[in-house]
C-alpha cells in the first residue's frame, strides 16, 4: 500500500532478500516491475566486495533421554497420521489447517512440535558449543538459535550477553555498540537480529537452530560478511545439528543453493 501511493515517477527496489516463504515477492513486481540486475555473494565475495566464508555442518547424537523422548513423540505423530489415512510425510501448513477441525490430528500437530523442540534444543548442542567456544578464542562471534529458552540457557551457561525480543533497545544498542569495540568478543541472539537491525562485523556465527527459511539463513549468513581488511579473512558459518533427526532435512531446505558452491564452502560432517 505505501508503495502504490508513492507519487514519485520511477521506483528503485533494493533487495538482499527478495524471495520469500509464502510466494509473496512477487507483488513486488507490480511496484518496481521486473528486477534489472542482480549478483549474488558468491560473486561479491569472489571480488572481495564480501568476505569470503566458510560453511560448516557438525553434527551431535542427542542425550540417551533426549532419543526416547523424540522417538516416542515421532512414532505417536506418524500413528495418529496413519489413522488419519494421511501418509508422511505431509507439508507442515496442511496439517495445521487439517488440525482445526479434527482433534486427533491436533494432538499429531502437538507431538511434532515436540519432537522438532527436543532436536532443536538438545542439551549435546550446548557440549558441542562449548568445545567450539574453547578453540575459536579470538574469533567475533554470534550464536544464533530460534528459541528465546535455549538463549538465556546459552547466556547464563557461559556469561554470554543475549538479546532477544524481551531485550529493551538501550540494552541492545549498549550490546551492540560494546560488540562492536570489542568489549564483548560474543553474543547470543535470537531472530530479532535477523533483518532490520545494523550488527557490527563478526567473522564467525554458530546456528544451533533455525527454520527451513533460506531468506532467515541468507540473512545469518550476511553478518559475516562484511569484507575484511585482510581479504585471506575467512568468515566461518558453523551449523550444529541434531543427527538422525527432522533437523538434518531442515537445515538441507534453508542451505539449498549453498552447497554447490564448492570454491567457498568447506562442509564437513562429524
Amino acid at each position: 500500500m505505501i508503495g502504490e501511493q508513492f507519487i514519485s515517477p520511477y521506483r528503485l527496489g533494493l533487495t538482499a532478500t527478495i524471495e520469500r516463504e509464502d510466494g509473496k515477492h512477487v507483488n513486488i513486481y507490480k511496484l518496481v516491475g521486473k528486477i534489472v540486475f542482480s549478483k549474488d555473494f558468491y560473486e561479491l565475495s569472489q571480488n572481495n566486495h564480501l568476505a569470503k566464508f566458510r560453511l560448516k555442518k557438525i553434527k551431535v547424537e542427542m542425550l540417551p533421554d533426549e532419543i526416547l523422548r523424540y522417538k516416542r513423540r515421532i512414532f505417536q505423530y506418524n500413528q495418529l497420521l496413519k489413522e488419519a489415512k494421511i501418509f508422511y510425510p505431509i507439508r507442515l501448513e496442511r496439517l495445521i489447517i487439517l488440525s482445526a477441525n479434527n482433534s486427533n490430528l491436533r494432538k499429531a500437530l502437538l507431538l511434532r512440535n515436540e519432537a522438532v523442540d527436543i532436536a532443536l534444543n538438545s542439551y549435546a548442542k550446548i557440549i558441542e558449543l562449548e568445545k567450539i567456544l574453547k578453540y575459536h578464542t579470538t574469533d567475533k562471534t554470534i550464536i544464533f538459535t530460534i528459541h528465546t529458552k535455549l538463549a538465556y540457557i546459552i547466556s547464563d551457561r557461559f556469561l554470554i550477553p543475549v538479546i532477544t525480543h524481551r531485550t529493551k533497545n538501550e540494552e541492545r544498542n549498549e550490546i551492540l555498540e560494546k560488540f562492536k569495540k570489542g568489549l564483548y568478543r560474543i553474543i547470543v541472539t535470537t531472530k530479532v537480529l535477523d533483518e532490520g537491525t545494523d550488527v557490527p562485523d563478526a567473522n564467525m556465527g554458530i546456528i544451533l537452530s533455525g527454520t527451513g527459511s533460506k531468506r532467515e539463513f541468507v540473512q545469518r549468513l550476511g553478518r559475516l560478511l562484511r569484507p575484511k581488511k585482510d581479504v585471506e579473512n575467512v568468515a566461518n558459518l558453523i551449523e550444529i545439528i541434531s543427527s538422525d533427526t527432522s533437523e538434518i532435512f531442515t537445515s538441507n531446505r534453508r542451505n539449498k543453493g549453498i552447497s554447490n558452491k564448492k570454491q567457498l564452502i568447506d562442509k564437513s560432517d562429524q
